[in-house]
């Protein structure tokens, strides 16, 4: 028996099965079909955060209010989770009758991201594709995919949102772009484009001067485009600063790549007899 469908029914189904565009990585957004969604205040923006943070994991009300708030939250924590909630469900579902976007269970809320998208799962999927690549030796095509992953970030992640885990969930969110980034590097290197990064590396050493791995890259790319002298300096100010800011000298790594450097060692020359592979945990 057939089952005649009215227009009406069929653009409602249409709709429900638009899904929601969320990002992270700068400002706080949320879009269905290329309209932006309204996600209301600060707080309530940092409630969503939240919720897409944990990659559809179940969060309870004790979580969302400790991260919220820490350890002193307003009497009315537990009613004000209720409230942001409930707006942004209206703000979300956008008319949708068949589910909510923001499920509720007796432990707490979730955001399956099943049938949403996310920038930030996708930008780990891209790192992690072009990781695979690289093993594959793809070197051009692991550097096309970092490249890809990068664009992502629009700025600085989260803004817009406001609670007390924010700035630690920032830092974190910053160093994994930056040791994308840094892998990113390590392609170029590998594929010759030694004049193209030193002003990249020179720029981002002005925003992380204590940060040791992005020297050893600016050292590698400075003496691969024959600039020893300004290689050797490069140490040289990474160790004075080191000692001055945080009374400790190089670590091994840098340390061992001066010394390759003062005498010219042949492993410097290509990335096949000198690995500028990231050290990840």
């Amino acid at each position: 028996m057939e089952v005649e469908v009215s227009h009406h029914d069929q653009s409602q189904t249409a709709a429900a099965a638009v899904p929601v565009e969320f990002a992270v990585l700068g400002d706080l957004h949320a879009s269905r079909g290329g309209r932006a969604l309204r996600l209301g205040s600060p707080q309530q923006r940092g409630i969503l955060a939240l919720l897409l943070l944990r990659a559809g994991k179940l969060v309870s009300p004790e979580e969302l209010i400790d991260r919220m708030w820490g350890a002193n939250p307003p009497a009315s924590a537990r009613v004000t989770v209720r409230t942001y909630i409930s707006r942004l469900r209206r703000s979300l579902d956008d008319g949708r009758e068949d589910r909510s976007v923001i499920e509720s269970t007796a432990g707490g809320y979730r955001l399956p991201l099943e049938s949403q998208t996310l920038d930030l799962a996708l930008f780990e999927q891209l790192v992690a594709q072009a990781r695979n690549a690289r093993l594959a030796a793809d070197v051009t095509q692991a550097s096309a995919l970092l490249r890809a992953a990068l664009a992502l970030w629009r700025g600085y992640p989260l803004a817009g949102a406001h609670g007390h885990f924010v700035e630690h969930e920032r830092d974190r969110l910053d160093q994994i772009r930056l040791g994308a980034l840094e892998e990113r590097i390590c392609l170029d290197l590998e594929l010759g484009r030694t004049d193209d990064i030193v002003a990249e590396l020179i720029g981002l050493i002005n925003d992380h001067p204590l940060r040791e791995r992005l020297r050893e890259l600016v050292m590698i790319a400075l003496y691969r485009s024959s600039r020893q002298a300004d290689a050797l300096h490069t140490y040289q100010q990474i160790r004075a600063l080191l000692r001055n800011e945080l009374g400790i000298e190089p670590g091994p790594r840098l340390r061992d790549l001066h010394q390759k450097i003062l005498r010219s060692a042949p492993e410097l020359s290509t990335q096949e007899r000198y690995s500028l592979e990231p050290q990840r945990s």
